[in-house]
């Protein structure tokens, strides 16, 4: 399972310099932490991209102690990239950390 997860975040953070627009310059103002829109039963949506994604799902994943399934882009944008982020997450109780696995 840690190996899906990384292979997804993997992906994530390439797609992230892959699709990075040339007009974006990096900010020094604070990161803005987003919080997910609920969907129950396990599915969350964030309306954030790039470092604001990161941070905001890195928050959320420590907060609650949960194990992201699957991260899926939402392509709404008006050159279909995209917006935010649909997350799944096991809906499952996890306990002893995050490295409940070993």
């Amino acid at each position: 399972m840690k190996k899906i997860v990384f292979v997804v975040m993997a992906i994530l953070i390439l797609s992230f310099t892959a699709c990075e627009n040339s007009s974006y310059v990096e900010s020094t103002k604070p990161v803005k932490i987003i919080t997910p829109v609920a969907y129950g039963n396990g599915v969350y949506y964030f309306h954030c991209i790039r470092v604001e994604f990161a941070t905001s799902l890195s928050k959320f994943i420590a907060d609650g102690n949960k194990k992201v399934v699957a991260i899926a882009g939402d392509g709404t944008d008006l050159d279909s990239f995209d917006c935010g982020y649909f997350v799944v997450v096991d809906t499952t109780t996890v306990t002893g950390g995050h490295n409940a696995d070993n």
